[in-house]
């Protein structure tokens, strides 16, 4: 995230803020570490500590991210004209989503201000309290959790690895690149139908439009078994709301599409 800044900024004003918000929040001062004969790599919580607050140009700001282990977090300045900078926010994936970067700015933003944040540092709901609650529903038992569980697996069962799409490249194809994303700015008119079909269907615009893209993929690429990952904030409870951590969870969400089908159709599965 970049934080564009109007006026002068104190470098220990800012020093400051950066290591209360990483005093507050232990997954920001978290490495993974895979020693030999693990399968899963062992969180190391790190003592609260002063972090290194880096000056950037903006050619080496546009550059892509190397994540090292022992810095999760990272907090850069770049000075973009007399009194004007930008201030560059770096998570690692493994240690936040964009729920999670909305919350660091919003804190880093009371902590520049004078304020103080919103919920206390010993109401926090640490991430690794959340992943042990985790832990112990998969480890449960319970009838009703491997029910949930058996459902997930079955969303999966007999489904082809991979679709063709017209025009696409191949892993080892030359030229070929990376995932990308492309944004898509829809007007007043379409936004407004959308709108109104997720209203008359009692679902939110995004199921909407999760339904308009598997009907675009069924179209390019014929397949009648789509499986889409479908990302939730999986944030139900408001303890979880302030927190930082990799709370997004996906979700396989399988669509079944005939020729003859309409629109409502492949929509009310969904929903």
């Amino acid at each position: 995230a970049v934080l564009l800044i109007d006026g002068p900024i104190e470098n220990r004003r800012l020093q400051e803020a950066a290591d209360s918000v990483v005093a507050r929040h232990e997954i920001l001062r978290t490495s993974f570490n895979l020693l030999a004969g693990m399968e899963m790599p062992l969180q190391v919580i790190d003592v609260a500590r002063s972090i290194r607050i880096g000056e950037l140009t903006a050619l080496e700001a546009g550059a892509a991210v190397r994540w090292s282990n022992e810095e999760p977090f990272r907090v850069s300045l770049v000075r973009t004209g007399k009194e004007k900078q930008a201030l560059v926010l770096s998570l690692s994936p493994l240690c936040g989503d964009v729920w999670s970067m909305k919350n660091l700015i919003a804190e880093l933003a009371h902590q520049l201000g004078g304020g103080q944040p919103k919920v206390k540092s010993e109401e926090l709901v640490q991430y690794t309290q959340f992943t042990e609650w985790q832990r112990e529903l998969l480890e449960s038992g319970r009838e009703e959790d491997e029910k949930g569980r058996e459902y997930w697996r079955r969303q999966v069962e007999n489904l082809p690895e991979t679709i063709e799409l017209p025009g696409e490249q191949k892993a080892g194809d030359q030229g070929s690149r990376g995932t990308a994303s492309v944004s898509v700015k829809l007007d007043s008119e379409l936004l407004a139908r959308a709108r109104a079909v997720a209203t008359s269907k009692r679902v939110s615009v995004g199921m909407v439009l999760l339904a308009a893209w598997q009907v675009l993929l069924y179209r390019l690429s014929t397949a009648e078994q789509l499986l889409i990952e479908h990302g939730t904030a999986a944030r139900k409870y408001k303890e979880m709301e302030s927190g930082i951590g990799q709370y997004m969870t996906w979700l396989p969400l399988k669509g079944q599409l005939t020729p003859k089908q309409t629109f409502s159709e492949v929509l009310n599965k969904l929903a």
